[in-house]
């Protein structure tokens, strides 16, 4: 009898532990996965804030550059008494494009950052969503589906569906039809 009070007993303890040990893993992930949604779009808001003000500086250059660039050409070679070729030896301004590779650089790493960090959020989903369907912790916490929320794009929706991805022409320019001669 003894034996059977302490085997229950026993079991008690371990199925309570089990619960505590289960039930803090769960709300511990919840609670990471809440961070972790605010982190991105914390992140989704510095990203295009960045971006977008790195193109107004890159904008605002090149058309304070060509207004310079038109005003110095137009002081220099308006008066029609052949000093246009002149240009050849004059030292003109350069453009300098450290701008554009300066924001290639901050768009690339600022989306690899934001991609980086929805992949730990997905990751964690698949660790709560483990949690409340593998057993034994199933037996353990609540079933109530954790909603997270991944930025895409519509693109990215419509290929995924379509499973196909045929824009590739980054600037929307249509390429040339290709050129068929006949070959004797």
């Amino acid at each position: 009898m003894i034996a059977l009070i302490g085997a229950i007993v026993f079991a008690a303890v371990g199925l309570v532990g089990a619960y505590i040990s289960y039930n803090n893993k769960y709300t511990t992930m919840k609670n990471l996965i809440a961070a972790k949604q605010t982190d991105i779009e914390n992140n989704y808001d510095a990203m295009w804030k960045i971006i977008s003000q790195q193109a107004q500086v890159t904008d605002q250059y090149k058309d304070s550059f060509k207004e310079i660039y038109i005003g110095i050409m137009d002081a220099r070679y308006s008066a029609g008494d052949g000093t246009l070729m002149k240009w050849i030896t004059e030292a003109n301004p350069n453009f300098d494009s450290s701008l554009f590779q300066t924001l290639m650089v901050s768009i690339e790493a600022n989306r690899k950052e934001f991609m980086n960090k929805q992949t730990q959020l997905i990751d964690m989903h698949r660790e709560i969503t483990n949690l409340q369907t593998v057993i034994p912790s199933k037996f353990f916490v609540p079933t109530t589906p954790i909603e997270i929320k991944i930025i895409t794009s519509s693109k990215a929706k419509r290929n995924l569906e379509s499973g196909v991805d045929d824009e590739v022409d980054l600037f929307g320019k249509k390429p040339a039809a290709p050129v068929i001669t006949n070959v004797n």
